[in-house]
């Protein structure tokens, strides 16, 4: 009996060595300490190193750098500068890679904040904030979300934004606001939507002016609306707004002189308002059909800027108060390989363009029109064998009996192409009428390498 009570405590002492081992492994505070210096401070918080129960990490003065690892949770914000009313201006660091239930702030919580800041979320934060929650912010800060936030805030929370801020989310938010939520904003901001809003994105804010010019490009889901400038306040910002992902709501792009532009197969619910002053919408389509680019350039050319819908590919696009439609961007898709010495497109009215790939460019080397094609075809089923139809310095084209067309390359590289499926029918052999094709003056048909 006396040996069995002798086992029961050892255990019982063995689990208190362990527990107290534990506890004295995992420090009270993250590494060197929760809060920094005036100098350049560099703080990691890891599962060894923990924020001290509710002591908010703050780098204080110069210019920090703070990381908070995986596996870290906390209820405490994360600040660049403090979370007090003093004034920011460390151009500070944050990434956080754990689960803060409090804010990841550039600068100040309270005070004024100007320091240019760089805050990278990977795991979980309340909200991401440039410079200030309740002061004033004027730092062109950088925010990154790949992981999962409520708000992006480009500069303040409560207060006027000005700084030049870039926000871009590959994870999920509630909402972006370029500047602030409730003050003005007027910095020149850039927003990247490439994964899940929840509700809104505001190139400005919320509730005040909005007067900043501003880039809003939206490749993922945003479930509400985009804003240009302000959605309770007046808007004054010349912006540019891109949508080739999912806008189950509207675009208001406000006042000022802004472009809105559909890409591909980018889709807008509701409706795509230019608001006041002088206002372009341009859709961005690309195929390889031209005859498909020129019946949606046809459509679009007999609609009215100032208000219409249209039903392009299956998806119904409606618009109101834009001045001009007439800047449609049409791109031909190269029908050949990315990395060929020269890129082929077909042609508006048939035929085939060669370009020469000089460095990035693409420089014109052949322009040959479906006639020509046709006849040299006819040429070359007549005698049974392969006609040259024209060269340059640059290439040369070739057709064979069986229809096919070859470009050659002066480095002997060569492409073979069937006309009929890549580019359409060819007209029947005849005459070669050289006719220059009229485009409509709305038309941009780019090149593209």
């Amino acid at each position: 009996m006396k040996s069995h009570y002798f086992w029961i405590i050892l255990t019982v002492i063995l689990v208190i060595v362990a527990f107290l081992t534990m506890a004295l492994s995992a420090n009270a505070d993250c590494n060197p300490a929760d809060v920094g210096t005036s100098g350049n401070d560099s703080i990691i918080c890891d599962t060894s190193y923990q924020p001290g129960g509710t002591q908010d990490v703050q780098g204080l003065g110069g210019d920090d750098v703070i990381v908070v690892d995986s596996g870290v949770s906390a209820f405490v914000d994360v600040s660049g500068d403090n979370t007090g009313a003093g004034v920011g201006t460390g151009n500070d660091t944050i990434v956080n890679s754990g689960t803060i239930n409090g804010n990841l702030i550039g600068d100040s919580d309270m005070g004024d904040g100007t320091g240019n800041d760089a805050i990278v979320n990977n795991g979980y934060a309340d909200s991401l904030v440039g410079d200030t929650s309740n002061g004033v912010g004027s730092g062109s800060d950088v925010l990154v979300n790949n992981g999962t936030v409520v708000n992006m805030n480009g500069d303040s929370i409560f207060n006027s934004g000005s700084g030049s801020d870039s926000l871009v989310n590959n994870g999920t938010t509630n909402e972006m606001f370029g500047d602030t939520t409730f003050g003005d904003g007027s910095g020149n901001d850039t927003l990247v939507n490439n994964g899940n809003v929840v509700e809104d994105v505001y190139a400005d804010t919320y509730s005040g002016t909005g007067s900043g010019n501003d880039t809003v490009i939206n490749n993922g889901v945003v479930a509400g609306n985009v804003f240009g400038d302000s959605e309770l306040g007046s808007g004054t910002g010349n912006d540019n707004i891109t949508n080739g992902g999912t806008i189950n709501g509207s675009i208001y792009a406000g006042g000022g002189d802004d472009t809105v532009t559909i890409v591909g197969s980018g889709s807008v619910g509701g409706v795509i308002d230019g608001g006041a002053d002088y206002d372009v919408l341009n859709f961005n389509f690309t195929s390889s059909d031209p005859e498909e680019l020129l019946a949606i350039a046809q459509q679009i050319a007999a609609a009215n800027p100032a208000g219409g819908t249209l039903t392009i590919r299956g998806i119904v696009y409606t618009w109101q108060n834009f001045e001009q439609l007439s800047s449609l961007l049409l791109s031909l898709i190269r029908i050949n390989g990315v990395a060929d010495p020269f890129a082929v497109f077909c042609t508006f009215g048939g035929g085939i363009d060669v370009y020469a790939i000089v460095g990035d460019d693409g420089v014109l080397s052949l322009t040959i029109s479906a006639q020509a094609l046709s006849n040299a075809i006819a040429r070359a089923q007549e005698i049974g064998t392969f006609v040259r139809v024209d060269s340059s310095a640059t290439s040369t084209v070739y057709v064979f009996p069986s229809g096919e067309i070859q470009v050659n390359a002066p480095t002997g590289y060569d492409y073979a192409f069937d006309y009929r499926v890549r580019c359409g029918e060819l007209p029947l052999p005849g005459a070669v009428v050289e006719e220059e094709v009229e485009l409509d003056s709305f038309v941009i048909i780019n090149r593209p390498r």
